[in-house]
């Protein structure tokens, strides 16, 4: 029969044991799905209401954030301008 392999309790071992024993689950940090979900809520929040903005195109913004990479680029713009101009370009490339 086979032997059990008993591991040598180094620091670092210690150390992770008691992490484990904190968070027995992996985290991660940011998943396709929460960044879709944050980019979503951010373009709710300042679109829905927003002038000039049609119920299709919210829909479509709304099912083109869907897509992790372009909820990380919406994401990532900051001003207002760069952010709207983005949108409405990825609005009418769907729609062609």
């Amino acid at each position: 029969m086979g032997r059990v392999r008993h591991l040598q309790e180094t620091p670092a071992l210690l150390v992770v044991n008691a992490v484990e024993r904190i968070i027995p689950e992996p985290i991660t940090l940011s998943t396709p799905t929460s960044v879709s979900k944050h980019a979503i809520t951010k373009f709710h929040q300042n679109y829905k209401e927003k002038a000039g903005w049609s119920t299709q195109d919210i829909l479509i913004g709304y099912k083109l954030l869907e897509n992790s990479i372009k909820a990380k680029v919406f994401l990532a713009l900051d001003g207002r301008d760069d952010e709207e101009r983005w949108l409405r370009r990825q609005i009418t490339k769907y729609l062609e």
